[in-house]
């Protein structure tokens, strides 16, 4: 059973960067200038953005974010999923599709405002998301020389 923990401190948020960095920038050979951002600073968590750190046994085996669509999450209708990074050794364990099944009720329990779950899913990825209930809105589109779809789901 995984469990979710809700970044508080650099050295999380570290934990976090370094799952992504090796997911994305090694594995996915995305330059690291994109994966890294603005949101990814101390300051910015819990205003508009937060940072999840996915383990199971107490041992990471993934990451990701959350970012809000307004300016603070207690008045946001919608989310956006981001950075969802699993660590190779740990995939296609059932994880991922619990990572996003306790994120909703997370955001049910904490913020129960936000009505929609969005992301942009890369084309390997885009099944996954279906059988965890999202939906393709809109046509394909190029990110990181990567194939993308905009998926959405309802709370």
């Amino acid at each position: 059973m995984i469990k979710l923990i809700k970044v508080q401190t650099p050295e999380e948020l570290a934990e976090c960067q370094e799952i992504r960095n090796t997911v994305f920038c090694k594995e996915a050979g995305v330059p690291e200038e994109i994966q890294e951002d603005e949101f990814d600073a101390i300051d910015k968590m819990n205003k508009t953005i937060i940072h999840f750190l996915v383990k199971e046994n107490n041992q990471n085996v993934g990451a990701f974010r959350i970012k809000c669509t307004s300016e603070d999450f207690s008045d946001s209708t919608e989310c956006l999923i981001q950075r969802y990074a699993f660590c190779k050794e740990h995939r296609n364990k059932g994880f991922g599709k619990q990572s996003i099944f306790e994120l909703e009720s997370f955001l049910k329990s904490n913020y129960p405002s936000i009505k929609k779950i969005s992301l942009d899913a890369k084309y390997h990825a885009k099944q996954f998301y279906e059988k965890c209930g999202f939906i393709q809105v809109g046509s394909e589109f190029m990110e990181a020389d990567m194939i993308h779809y905009k998926m959405e789901k309802s709370l």
